[in-house]
C-alpha cells in the first residue's frame, strides 16, 4: 500500500534476485511522486546497487494498471486508485503498509481499510508497517492477526509485524 518512492519494491526486487524467488509485486497509489523527485533520492547508490539503476527507473516508468515484467522473475502491477476500491484476483503473501501515520492520514488507519487489505491476503501472510500505535494493533487483532512489535529502522522506535491467521 503506497508506491511512493518505490523503495519497498526496489528492495524486494534486490532480495528476490539474491534468493532467485519469483515475485509478483502489487502496489496501489493514488498520488504518484514526480519522477524527478524520486531520481534525486539516489536509492540505487545508497543501497550499493548502482548497477540496478535501470531497474529502479523502470519501476517508476512502467505503465499503471497493467502487469509489467521487470525481469523474468519480478513482475510489477501498479494500481492507480484509492485503497478503498482495492480488489485483486490474486491473494498476497506480504503487505507493506506504508501510508503516512494516523496523525497525517487518519482515514487510512481504520478497521474498514484493514478489512479491505485483509481480504486480499492469504492465510499465514504477513503485514508490516512502521506505525506502532496501540489502536492499529487492536484493529489488527480484531481482524484475526497475531501482532508483534519489533524494533524499527533508523528513525523509528518500533514497527508492527502482523500475521494473518485465517
Amino acid at each position: 500500500m503506497g508506491f511512493g518512492t518505490a523503495l519497498n519494491a526496489f528492495m524486494t526486487y534486490l532480495e528476490s534476485k539474491k534468493t532467485s524467488q519469483n515475485v509478483r509485486y502489487y502496489t496501489i497509489e493514488n498520488n504518484p511522486l514526480p519522477l524527478k523527485l524520486v531520481e534525486s533520492l539516489e536509492y540505487p547508490d545508497i543501497l550499493n546497487a548502482r548497477n540496478e539503476g535501470s531497474i529502479f527507473s523502470l519501476l517508476h516508468t512502467s505503465e499503471w494498471n497493467a502487469l509489467t515484467t521487470i525481469t523474468p522473475t519480478f513482475e510489477l502491477f501498479k494500481i492507480s486508485d484509492d485503497i478503498q476500491k482495492l480488489t485483486l484476483d490474486d491473494k498476497v503473501d506480504l503487505v507493506y503498509y506504508d501510508a503516512f501515520g494516523p496523525r497525517v492520514q487518519a482515514d487510512l488507519w481504520t478497521e474498514r481499510i484493514f478489512s479491505i487489505i485483509s481480504a486480499v491476503m492469504k492465510p499465514e501472510s504477513i503485514l508490516v508497517t512502521y506505525c506502532a500505535k496501540g489502536e492499529v494493533k487492536r484493529i489488527l487483532k480484531r481482524l484475526d492477526f497475531v501482532v508483534e512489535t519489533l524494533p524499527g529502522p533508523p528513525g523509528k522506535r518500533e514497527m508492527i509485524r502482523a500475521k494473518k491467521i485465517k
